[in-house]
C-alpha cells in the first residue's frame, strides 16, 4: 500500500518520504529507524514501528471504552471554501456528525471550538462557551457560525473542523415545564429519530434541503469518513 495509507502519514509527510524513494508502507518498514527519525523527527520512529506491526500500547480489558474528553470532526474540503455559504454547508454536516456522537455517548457539551485552515495552510482555533449544555446540531452550528463571523479576515478555507468540549452526561428522562426547554427536548427527540434512520440507511438518507445547492460540498459523509486517531497512544508512550 502507498505510504499515505498508514496512520499519521499525511500529504506533506508522504511527499517528503517520496523524495527519498520511499513510496510504500513496505519501504518504510525496510528503512532504518535512525534514518526516519532524522527525516521526520520523533514521528519517524513511530511510523517505522507502525509499518512493522509493532505497538507498545497497554492492553485494555475486552469491552473497555474510555470516556471521551472531547468529540470532534474535521475535513479537508474538495475545493476551497470561499464564502460564508460554503462554510455553512461543510460546517453544518460536521456539526450534525458531532451532535450524533454526543447523543450516542449520552453526553452534552458546554463549549464549542472550531478549527480553520486557509488555502495558505495557516490555521487557527476559536472557541466559545454556550449558555447551556447541548447535544443539538443547531446549537453547535450556531456557535461555530458565530465564531466564524467573529473573524476579521475570512480567507478561503481548505480545511475546517468543530469540536465539542466540557462534556457532561445527561439523563434522557429529565423533563421541565419551561417552553424553551420543552422545545429543546422535542428537537433532541427529532435528531435521535434522524440518528436511527441514518444508522440504518446511511448518513445521506436524511438531508437538509438548504445543503443541496452545492452537490460537491454536500456530498461529504462525516460519519463514514471520520477517523478516530489513537491520541492515547501518543499521550502515554515515550519516544
Amino acid at each position: 500500500l502507498p505510504t499515505d495509507a498508514l496512520l499519521y502519514v499525511g500529504r506533506a509527510t508522504a511527499a517528503k518520504l517520496a523524495r527519498h524513494g520511499i513510496g510504500t508502507i513496505g519501504a518504510i518498514a525496510q528503512a532504518t529507524p535512525a534514518f526516519l527519525e532524522q527525516l521526520l523527527g520523533v514521528n519517524g520512529k513511530m511510523l517505522w514501528e507502525f509499518a512493522n506491526g509493532q505497538d507498545c500500547s497497554h492492553v485494555a480489558q475486552d469491552g473497555f471504552v474510555r470516556a471521551p474528553k472531547s468529540i470532534g470532526n474535521s475535513t479537508t474540503a474538495p475545493r476551497d471554501l470561499v464564502c460564508e455559504a460554503d462554510f455553512c454547508i461543510t460546517m453544518r454536516l460536521l456539526c450534525e456528525s458531532v451532535a450524533a456522537r454526543l447523543r450516542k455517548h449520552g453526553l452534552r457539551c458546554r463549549t464549542v471550538q472550531i478549527w480553520l485552515r486557509g488555502s495558505d495552510l495557516q490555521g487557527c482555533e476559536r472557541q466559545m462557551q454556550l449558555d447551556r449544555p447541548t447535544c443539538l446540531s443547531d446549537d453547535l452550528f450556531g456557535a461555530a457560525l458565530a465564531l466564524y463571523r467573529a473573524q476579521q479576515a475570512r480567507p478561503a478555507l481548505r480545511s475546517v473542523g468543530v469540536r465539542a468540549l466540557d462534556l457532561q452526561p445527561y439523563a434522557i428522562s429529565q423533563t421541565t415545564f419551561l417552553p424553551e426547554e420543552q422545545y429543546n427536548q422535542k428537537m433532541e427527540q427529532l435528531e435521535c429519530a434522524i440518528d436511527r434512520v441514518r444508522s440504518r440507511y446511511g448518513f445521506h438518507a436524511v438531508r437538509r434541503a438548504r445543503l443541496l445547492g452545492d452537490a460537491q460540498l454536500s456530498d461529504l459523509d462525516p460519519m463514514q469518513d471520520h477517523i478516530v486517531h489513537p491520541v492515547g497512544y501518543l499521550a502515554t508512550r515515550k519516544i
